[in-house]
């Protein structure tokens, strides 16, 4: 972890602004720590007690389950404006997911109590905040419960997928992942995904230089996702 302030930390809350304001309300600034991080830096450990939720102002942060062999598995990318595990609230006060940088990256600690206060007094954005919190655990559910039926082909189609979404539907990109994170993503081995996207590049699905990726075929790749 690196730079601590807290004399910027109301800054560039963008659509989220109404919380703050309600936050301001009720407590002091306090309440409220704006922490910086570079890429690959932890944010939150798994299994410690939930004591703040973690807004993201800026970056991209990685959320990650680690099994009880220490194994990680990535279960979604988080990006501005979101509350990566703010389910917490409402569960049993530890917090269930280890967050890590993906690049450089703000985010806003806001004190557990001082939240839960404004979400019992605010209804409209408290049903606003756990709605996207809902949406999220929802489509990182499906996406793990359909993902262990599918042979290595499928599962790198939905990558492919998630991260064509992920940037605004965007045919090329830049793999946000490394080699070995990908295979976290999928649920396989390093060796395996580095096999399955030398496949594809040889079938000419996608062109790949690097983390440069480009859908060639964008049926192809939903029909793999489809079939698994």
């Amino acid at each position: 972890m690196s730079n601590y302030s807290t004399s910027t930390a109301v800054l560039n809350l963008g659509s989220s602004q109404l919380l703050f304001d309600e936050l301001a309300k009720i407590t002091d600034i306090s309440s409220m720590a704006e922490f910086h991080y570079k890429k690959g830096e932890l944010i939150l450990k798994q299994g410690i007690p939930a004591t703040y939720a973690v807004y993201i102002q800026n970056g991209t942060v990685k959320v990650c389950k680690e099994n009880s062999n220490g194994k990680l598995n990535i279960i979604t990318l988080c990006e501005a404006g979101r509350f990566p595990g703010i389910l917490a609230i409402l569960g049993k006060g530890v917090n269930e997911f280890t967050l890590e940088a993906l690049s450089g990256v703000t985010v806003l600690n806001i004190n557990m109590d001082a939240l839960r206060s404004v979400l019992l007094n605010c209804p409209e954005l408290a049903m606003h905040i756990l709605e996207t919190a809902g949406r999220q655990a929802t489509d990182a559910i499906t996406r793990l419960a359909t993902i262990n039926n599918k042979q290595l082909p499928g599962r790198l189609a939905d990558i492919l997928l998630y991260f064509y979404h992920f940037f605004g539907e965007q045919m090329e990109f830049e793999l946000p992942l490394k080699r070995h994170e990908l295979a976290q993503f999928a649920g396989t081995t390093k060796e395996s995904i580095i096999r399955t996207l030398a496949e594809f590049k040889h079938d000419k699905i996608i062109e790949l230089n690097g983390s440069q990726v480009r859908i060639n075929s964008m049926e192809i790749v939903e029909t793999l996702s489809r079939l698994g």
